[in-house]
Order: C-alpha cells, then structure tokens, then sequence
C-alpha cells in the first residue's frame, strides 16, 4: 500500500511539474496555440529583442523560423548555447529538451 501511494504521489507531482513547464502556460504573453489536436500542437513564439523567457519543457518538435533569430538558451543545468536560426528554415528536434 505505501509503494502504491508513493507511486501516486511521484505521479501527480510529475504532472504538475510537466503541466508547469508548458509555455503556453508560463508565458502565455510569449507563446500562442494556433492548433492543438490529438496528433499536433502548433505554437506560435514570439519574443522582443532583450526579453527572456522562462524554462520551459519541449517535447519532440519542429521549428520553423519565419524572421532570423539570435539567442542563446540556458539549460535546466545552467549551461548556456548559442542560437542562430535562420529567417524560413526549418530544425527538427527529437528529444525532450528543457530550456530558456
């Protein structure tokens, strides 16, 4: 009975850790649904130049970049890397990735 219960807690916290870290949640003024269905989730980000957003969780994605766009992100273990898309392309990703 108390594994059950452990197990039960470890899995409401995940939860709620994994539903925190959804940007759309956290950043609503940054992050925009324009399609969300049970095969795909559209997102539209927009961040001004000097802004920062806070971590998020991303699942597998594709990334397609209308503007170029220069940054740098700041992992869940302080390292940080630079970012240089380019404005019409597109970057896959096929991890999960906890950024911001």
């Amino acid at each position: 009975m108390k594994t059950l219960i452990s197990i039960l807690c470890f899995t409401v916290i995940s939860w709620a850790t994994a539903a925190a870290q959804d940007g759309v949640k956290v950043a609503p003024e940054n992050y925009k649904v324009l399609l969300d269905n049970t095969h795909v989730r559209v997102v539209d980000f927009t961040l001004k130049p000097g802004q920062k957003s806070p971590m998020v969780s991303r699942p597998n994605r594709v990334i397609y970049a209308i503007t170029p766009a220069i940054g740098k992100l700041t992992g869940s273990d302080g390292k940080t890397i630079p970012m240089d898309r380019k404005g019409r392309r597109s970057v896959v990703g096929g991890c999960r990735v906890t950024c911001r």
